[in-house]
């Protein structure tokens, strides 16, 4: 995984690669589908992560 300069790490899930360099790009399928995220002991504190829909470009 590759980390943005602040330390967050954002994953592009979408049928088509994007048209930047495909850092962190998860081929999902281009009809509707579930993201299911699991976390294996987190640490005290963890804040479960929000998605962000972008439009394709």
């Amino acid at each position: 995984l590759v980390r943005e300069p602040d330390g967050t790490v954002l994953l592009r899930l979408a049928a088509r690669p994007p048209r930047a360099p495909a850092a962190n790009w998860v081929p999902v399928p281009a009809g509707p589908f579930r993201a299911v995220l699991r976390l294996y002991v987190p640490e005290a504190g963890y804040r479960v992560p929000g998605l962000v829909r972008e439009e394709p470009e």
